[in-house]
């Protein structure tokens, strides 16, 4: 297809084209852990997770791109509606970047007006050359990057094949350093780090679980350091009391590669690596008082945070020490 027509003139380098991203419909879901007790559910880690349109929004024909950030920490993700910035430009070429705002309830994000994609926008060739399960219309590959101005979630970042038909869901994970949590919730702490050298491992996913499914998801920051905030009750007819004391049995799996997910793009900007990356993460094996295990068993009590820690078993100040797969 002929892409000289970049709008302004506009010319940015595109990645080689690239398999068309599938969406298929239902309610958004994360993947399970491996270590969830469910039955014929594929591993996180050889499975791709599943993205999900937004039942409640659809982008118009003339739209490139619409993200709606979702909070991945919870076993069943919810959108984050306020506070939410995204920006999004051609891989590789940040110097083209549009920022958009949320500016409905339900937490869209939209995009117009994007680099490379003049034809579309004009109305170029029917519908289904774009959008359609084969589209014969080149897509430009966008880097998105999802941020929470009011500090409660961390960064995310999605790679996604523009134009697009529908709503992409984007997870953001809670900031160690968020000013407040949910009330009834039972926040974990930790600092991941390496079991040889104490290095901190960035982009490092944490998973409590229980025999009946995963309660919380949490990423290091550059720091290795992660909050999860437990808000469903481990045990069926046993809720979690966050005011009066709680204690319960969680299995803890930290996902992290040898090799951490590239977070580079051209032109020197550092982004964090795309959510899906993190999550196709292997199972690292963590040091339980000397022992290297996976998962780490822990008895969690509240209402104070709880440290998770290789050192302690009763969630006083410590560290988590991996050994990255």
């Amino acid at each position: 297809m002929d892409r000289s027509n970049l709008k302004d003139q506009e010319k940015p380098p595109t990645a080689p084209p690239r398999p068309h991203h599938s969406i298929t419909t239902g309610p958004t879901q994360l993947p399970p852990s491996p270590n969830t007790r469910q039955p014929a559910q594929p591993s996180a880690v050889t499975a791709s997770p599943t993205i999900r349109p937004s039942p409640q929004a659809t982008p118009k024909d003339t739209s490139h791109l619409a993200v709606r950030p979702i909070d991945g920490g919870r076993p069943t993700p919810t959108p984050v509606v306020d506070g939410v910035e995204a920006t999004a430009f051609p891989y590789g070429s940040p110097a083209f970047a549009r920022t958009a705002n949320s500016g409905r309830g339900n937490g869209v994000i939209g995009f117009t007006a994007l680099p490379g994609l003049m034809l579309y926008e004009r109305g170029d060739g029917a519908r289904a050359e774009w959008l359609g399960p084969n589209p014969t219309k080149l897509q430009v590959r966008f880097v998105v990057i999802v941020s929470d101005r009011l500090g409660r979630y961390q960064s995310s970042t999605d790679l996604i094949d523009v134009p697009v038909g529908q709503v992409i869901d984007v997870p953001m994970f809670p900031g160690p350093d968020a000013a407040s949590w949910a009330p009834g919730t039972v926040r974990l702490v930790a600092q991941v780090v390496r079991r040889v050298g104490g290095a901190a491992v960035p982009g490092a996913v944490v998973e409590a679980s229980t025999p009946g499914g995963v309660l919380a998801r949490g990423v290091t920051d550059g720091r290795g350091a992660v909050a999860l905030a437990v808000i469903a009750a481990p045990v069926p007819g046993e809720p979690i009391d966050a005011v009066g004391g709680a204690s319960f049995p969680v299995d803890i799996v930290v996902r992290a590669a040898a090799i951490a997910p590239d977070t580079t793009v051209a032109l020197g900007v550092t982004y964090p690596a795309p959510w899906r990356m993190l999550l196709r993460q292997p199972p690292a094996t963590v040091k339980d008082l000397g022992t290297p295990v996976t998962p780490l068993p822990r008895t969690v009590t509240g209402p104070a945070p709880f440290v998770l820690s290789s050192s302690s078993a009763v969630g006083t100040a410590g560290q988590l020490e991996i050994d990255p797969v």
